[in-house]
């Protein structure tokens, strides 16, 4: 069955800015303020890592705390998520005020040893740990990485992926996040591969994570959507990308995604306009690899309203 309406996280604030140079805590406050404003439903807000890893995430505390107070002087019900590699990354976040994290697993065992140092089965075994050990208020999500392809060769068992989604499911696991995280899927691959999920999961508890290295992004994203998915990552300009991936391009642009949804009469509680404003002030104040042809439009639009 096709949705109606869909979920859209925001995700520039961890995966859209971590390969950039840092970016100050005030500059990510405007924009993440601007985020909420447009009425994003969540955003996924840090990730609590080891700083030299991913230096941007430095402030992870310090941001935290400044969201959750503009949260709750807006009276916004957006939610905040955090991505976590372990129970420590978990602890901190819960420490912090987070209280729904994504734990990353890559199904590619050459990608998940480079990216958190350990096999898929340690990892099952972290997320294990941490739902077993688990704070009452604390949403556990699975981002599981690499599900349509890896960058590094090894083939991806989609029987394996249906065992760790199981699993997962199993432990107590609320959402589990589908990433295409090196941008190689085709819509059609993308297609097959939620046929084989949904015949053993719930799509209701399945997101789709798309980056968008070789500009088929948007597309696998329809694909995905005609398929029974309604929850989507997205980031605003295009921004992101796996700093453990060489070559992988940013997320879907949050713009295009939800210009899409919108002019497809599938609702988003996006609203348009706030978003483009959104987008301009952050390619403003952030120097990045912008991939988003709603943004290249509305500077377009800008310039010309300014002569």
């Amino acid at each position: 069955m096709i949705p109606t309406k869909v979920i859209v996280r925001e995700t520039s604030p961890r995966d859209g800015w971590q390969n950039l140079s840092f970016i100050e805590t005030d500059v990510k406050v405007a924009v993440i303020e601007k985020i909420i404003d447009m009425g994003a439903p969540e955003i996924e807000l840090t990730s609590f890592v080891n700083p030299k890893a991913v230096p941007q995430i430095q402030d992870a505390n310090e941001l935290t705390k400044r969201i959750l107070g503009m949260k709750s002087e807006k009276k916004s019900d957006v939610k905040l998520t955090a991505l976590v590699p372990n129970k420590k990354g978990a602890d901190n976040a819960y420490a912090a005020g987070i209280r729904t994290i994504d734990l990353v697993v890559s199904v590619s065992e050459l990608h998940n040893k480079r990216n958190v140092n350990k096999t898929v089965d340690e990892s099952v075994a972290s997320l294990r740990e941490i739902m077993t050990d688990l704070p009452e208020d604390l949403e556990v999500r699975l981002a599981l990485a690499c599900v349509f392809g890896s960058p590094f060769g090894d083939e991806i068992d989609v029987d394996k992926v249906i065992r760790i989604i199981d699993e997962s499911m199993k432990m107590g696991v609320r959402i589990v996040g589908l990433a295409d995280s090196a941008g190689l899927s085709t819509p059609d691959h993308t297609a097959n591969i939620i046929r084989r999920i949904k015949e053993h999961a719930d799509l209701d508890k399945v997101a789709a994570h798309i980056h968008d290295t070789r500009g088929l992004g948007i597309a696998n994203a329809y694909a995905a959507f005609q398929e029974g998915v309604f929850r989507f990552d997205s980031a605003l300009g295009g921004l992101g990308g796996c700093p453990f991936i060489p070559g992988a391009a940013g997320n879907i642009s949050t713009e295009d995604l939800v210009t899409m949804f919108n002019r497809m009469n599938i609702e988003t509680g996006i609203d348009s306009e706030k978003m483009y404003d959104a987008s301009l002030y952050l390619s403003q104040h952030v120097n990045g690899k912008y991939n988003s042809k709603m943004l290249d439009i509305n500077k377009l639009k800008v310039k010309s309203e300014d002569k």
